[in-house]
Parts: C-alpha cells; structure tokens; sequence
C-alpha cells in the first residue's frame, strides 16, 4: 500500500487504512513510567484534555451534520442521471467529480477519479483545462482556452457539470452554441449544438 500510495494519489486513504492495522504490529514496546511529582499530573492532564477536546468537537460536527441530514449520500440526483439517459449521449464531457456516479449508471465518461489511466494521452490536462477555463495541459503554451476548439478535438457532443464550475458560466452565456437540457440546483446538462 505504501507503494502504490507513491503511485497514485487515489491510494493515500487506502494506505493510512491499511496502516490503522498495521503499523500497531511495528510499534515500539512502551514503557509506562510512574508519575511522581505533580507537575507530572497536571502535564499529563493537560494533554489530555487538548486531545479530547478536538474529539469531542468533531463528534458533536458529525452528530449535527447527520441530525441536519447534510450527509452527501450521492454526486447526482436521480432526476439529473435520468436526463442524461433519455438523452443518449454519445460523447460526454463530464465534471470530474460526477465521473463515477455516471460510470455507475452505466453512462460513458471522459474522465474520472482513476487520475493515473487519463493523464498519459493529455485527458485529464484537457479535462481540467476545460472546466476551470484555465490551461492545464503543459504541451500548449498559452494560458488561453479555446473551449470550442477542445470540445470539437473530443467530439464532444454534451456536456454535463457543476454549477459552480468556470465552465458553467461560459456555456450558459452561450445558448446559440449549447442548449440547457437539465438543471438543478448542483447539475447543469447541456447538449453541444450542431455537427460534431
């Protein structure tokens, strides 16, 4: 894990779990020393309690966060992945955070979170360009986008993305070129306009 952990990035997490039951094997043998003096109490106490207090705030976050059912359950609303079907898509450009919740409803992507599988060909570059509207790819000199220019290199033939995304604003003020097929209050669904 620790190897694959220099890999990709993707496998931190599965690193620092693996290293919960692990690393307990590799552990020093602890001493444990008898406390004599007062101040020794009142340093141990102090730790103590600057320990428990980030704990316990983070269970109170945690307990009212589920209590406001502000829990992500999912990327997508059922309604958005339902207009993206009906639609029939044949070449999607995709938000990079929705990659795997349209890979689960059985929806094409162009990219996704397997990082490593997307950057030797420049898609993930590209992908990235394309949502920030900011050069991503080294090759290209320039810190300009052409937005039409990528989406015509990939075909692309619909566009699915965050609200919140550069992206967004520069297809939404464009209606002679993309056509608002869905929109919630996270999802913005657009179909490309014309030939690809």
């Amino acid at each position: 894990f620790f190897f694959l952990f220099f890999r990709s990035s993707r496998f931190i997490i599965m690193w620092y779990i693996s290293a919960v039951f692990y690393g307990l094997k590799y552990m020093p043998e602890c001493k444990v020393k008898a406390i004599k003096h007062n101040w020794e109490k009142i340093a141990v106490s102090v730790c103590a309690v600057l320990l428990l207090i980030p704990i316990g705030y983070g269970v109170k976050k945690t307990v009212d966060t589920a209590k406001l059912s502000g829990l992500i359950s999912t990327a997508m609303s059922d309604q958005a992945i339902s207009a993206i079907k009906e639609d029939g898509p044949k070449r999607i450009f995709n938000d990079y955070n929705v990659g795997e919740t349209l890979i689960y409803n059985d929806i094409p992507v162009f990219f996704d979170a397997r990082a490593d599988l997307f950057a030797q060909q420049n898609i993930m570059a590209d992908g990235v360009s394309l949502m920030f509207l900011e050069q991503a790819n080294p090759e290209k000199k320039t810190g300009y986008v052409d937005v039409n220019e990528l989406i015509d290199d990939y075909k692309i033939d619909s566009i699915v993305i965050l609200k919140a995304r550069p992206l967004y604003s520069f297809i939404i003020s464009h209606p002679e070129k993309y056509q608002l097929v869905f929109e919630d209050s996270e999802i913005a669904y657009f179909r490309v306009k014309g030939e690809i």
